[in-house]
């Protein structure tokens, strides 16, 4: 008696966990589905904050209000993209891809935000580059976090170096580096030991 008991406990927390789990799917899709449509309106009014600011010209109150409230934008970007990230991962759709062509459509996205530091660009892109097997949409999102960052680190004024070049991987592969530096403080080293934790900035 006392097995069949513990047998029909055993069942029923089993799917207790069951429906709890079908909730959370469910609440996951709906909510990576709210994140996604967030981000097409945080894309709009980001670019007609920067071309109100254009507009207004140079005023000092202007300009610290509409960079507060750009810094907003963009940190509310960062958590649609990681949400999206994480709740609905996918495998990679590998076809060959131009890395040069790759940059120059993430560079596209943060020319307003260059502008706005006043930050300078150098690129040095090798000539007759190999297409590499990658996901676009992926190797892309991994070029926009690493820009992402090095617009951050960088203080006003200061510089982010770009250079897409032909090497080889340690059995002699043939691949194509990309290397981005900037002239910000660097990263500490409690921060360089999480930042493959979902949602850690």
């Amino acid at each position: 008696m006392c097995d069949v008991s513990d047998a029909r406990s055993a069942l029923e927390e089993n799917r207790r966990r069951l429906m709890n789990a079908e909730k959370l799917a469910t609440v996951g899709k709906l909510a990576a589905g709210v994140a996604h449509e967030i981000r097409n309106p945080l894309t709009a009014i980001k670019m007609w904050l920067f071309s109100i600011r254009k507009a207004v010209g140079h005023d000092p109150e202007i300009d610290q209000k509409c960079a507060i409230v750009s810094e907003e934008i963009t940190r509310l970007e960062k958590i649609v993209r990681n949400f999206l990230e994480f709740s609905r991962p996918r495998g990679p759709e590998l076809e060959p891809q131009s890395v040069t062509a790759l940059m120059e459509k993430t560079l596209d996205l943060f020319y307003h935000r260059i502008e706005e530091k006043k930050l300078r660009l150098a690129r040095d892109d090798s000539e007759h580059l190999p297409p590499v097997m990658a996901d676009a949409d992926q190797l892309k999102q991994v070029l926009i976090n690493v820009l992402d960052n090095a617009v951050e680190a960088t203080n006003k004024d200061g510089e982010i170096q770009i250079t897409i070049d032909a090497g080889c991987d340690p059995d002699s592969r043939s691949m194509v580096v990309v290397r981005v530096r900037d002239t910000g403080r660097g990263m500490p080293e409690d921060v360089r030991e999480r930042i493959f934790e979902p949602f850690y900035t």
